[in-house]
């Protein structure tokens, strides 16, 4: 509560690092998969991401309207989790920085998210009294990088749209499937995109 994070050698209790940046106070603190890095959630609405050896900051991920009360980063260390006063659970892209998705179907402050070990889910416990688990599908990943491609895709397919004037139930009906079918594929091809960018 003193706005400051400590970093410390565990043998010698020798005080390594007193970092200083946020202005609000710390909620939560956690390491990088890798253990370079850690990152600290604060009041003051931001994440930082800070080199261990240096004690310098690497990243700050700012999009909560409230302050961040708790962070998970994922097994493979490509992600971020957060939680917010805001009632908001926000995935990022650990190192670029980017927010890929907000959730926002709690009605009360977000205390805790933790990944699953996979990375598949993460989980959110709120004071609204409801854990959620929310599922991180292709889908999300691949419309967060390829957003406006995937978009002009969408609008240049006759599949997609409201039901047509002279289109009967059933040929409403059949067309929704073939976009839907149409939708996955594209998300499948995107999400292969994605995977590519990372490699």
């Amino acid at each position: 509560l003193d706005r400051a994070v400590r970093v410390w050698d565990v043998d010698s209790a020798k005080e390594l690092h007193k970092l200083e940046r946020h202005s609000g106070n710390i909620l939560a603190v956690k390491f990088h998969p890798s253990g370079r890095y850690f990152a600290s959630a604060s009041l003051d609405k931001t994440i930082r991401l800070w080199d261990l050896d240096s004690g310098k900051v690497v990243e700050t991920y700012t999009g909560h309207n409230k302050g961040v009360l708790d962070i998970d980063f994922s097994a493979d260390g490509h992600y971020l989790a957060s939680g917010s006063a805001d009632k908001t659970v926000i995935l990022w892209e650990v190192y670029t920085g980017q927010k890929i998705y907000s959730f926002v179907d709690h009605q009360d402050q977000v205390n805790t998210v933790r990944f699953s070990p996979d990375g598949g889910y993460i989980a959110s416990g709120s004071s609204d009294k409801l854990i959620m688990i929310w599922k991180l599908n292709k889908s999300i990943l691949a419309y967060y990088s390829f957003q406006k491609e995937i978009d002009d895709e969408i609008g240049q397919s006759v599949l997609f749209g409201p039901k047509r004037k002279n289109e009967s139930k059933q040929q409403f009906t059949e067309r929704e499937e073939k976009a839907k079918e149409a939708l996955e594929e594209m998300y499948e091809k995107y999400f292969q995109k994605y995977l590519n960018t990372r490699s």
